[in-house]
């Protein structure tokens, strides 16, 4: 297939299984990437750079403790997530590339609640973001 126009590259970018149907572009059916990999670590590889940064809002280095049963389990899911990251990372730090991965901490979690597609909750996760990004960035998970 040759290149999409964008707004049908973008439409099949966030055609999440379970949320949204798969986009049809050239009579083939795609869906959103992070089905396969949420962060595509394995692509940057072969890409010679010295230095990756990884935004990750589905997994957790930091996490907490919940009580109730659903953060409990959205809790698991999201650290099968995590170590899948890192493991990714650490293959793209062995092959010499310096990684860094920020993730959401506690505070953000909380704000997040279960369904990471809760439109209800963007405005609060933005600003529980904005709080909490330069924490973070003084003290990422680094690979060096």
């Amino acid at each position: 297939m040759g290149a999409a126009p964008l707004p049908d590259a973008v439409v099949a970018c966030c055609s999440i299984p379970g949320w949204y149907r798969p986009a049809e572009i050239g009579g083939r059916r795609y869906i959103d990437g992070g089905v396969r990999s949420l962060t595509s670590l394995g692509l940057m590889a072969d890409a010679g750079v010295d230095e990756v940064y990884v935004l990750a809002p589905m997994a957790s280095t930091v996490t907490d403790s919940p009580r109730k049963p659903r953060e409990r389990l959205e809790r698991a899911l999201r650290g099968l997530f995590t170590h899948a990251l890192l493991r990714d990372a650490r293959r793209l730090h062995a092959g010499g590339t310096k990684v860094t991965v920020l993730t959401p901490g506690p505070e953000d979690l909380a704000v997040m609640g279960v369904n990471p597609m809760d439109p209800r909750r963007r405005e609060a996760v933005l600003d529980a973001s904005l709080r909490t990004s330069p924490a973070a960035l003084a003290r990422p998970h680094v690979l060096s």
